[in-house]
């Protein structure tokens, strides 16, 4: 029953997509979600009810956003809701739907320099380690996670 629930989530929106290609859909989306496992999950199941052709194109949030603002897609599943709502109000997207989250997971060195080890949150991690100038390591991709 879950991979139906998840399936009507991830194409809500599909009747009101218009593919130039009847028999292709092509998802832009975060590595983040392609590196979980869910296309590789859904995507069969998809194709066997809908006989469409799907592919997935698999960069940083930012990337997926250049590259459907340029009408290469269609549909964007990234992780940066600000970015989103910017993308449908710029007339770029119908809608946005949230349709999972993330975790983050900070890991650094055991006598915990920077006290992050009594956070509640991660924004309060974050302005913790900015507090300390420790030195923190991000990708700085233009990604979700790093936005």
């Amino acid at each position: 029953m879950k991979p139906i629930y998840i399936s009507i989530l991830l194409f809500l929106s599909y009747p009101f997509i218009v593919i130039a290609d009847n028999n292709r859909l092509l998802i832009q989306s975060t590595t983040s979600t392609r590196d979980s496992g869910f296309y590789e999950y859904m995507l069969p199941h998809f194709v066997e009810d809908h006989n469409i052709n799907v592919s997935v194109v698999s960069v940083g949030t930012g990337q997926a956003i250049k590259n459907a603002s340029r009408c290469d897609g269609d549909l964007l599943i990234v992780h940066s809701p600000v970015l989103e709502e910017k993308f449908v109000s710029s007339g770029y997207g119908l809608s946005r739907a949230n349709l999972m989250h993330n975790n983050f997971v900070v890991i650094g060195p055991s006598h915990d320099p920077a006290k992050i080890r009594l956070s509640s949150n991660i924004s309060e991690v974050f302005s913790r380690l900015y507090a300390s100038q420790y030195k923190f390591i991000s990708r700085g991709d233009d990604s979700g996670t790093h936005l």
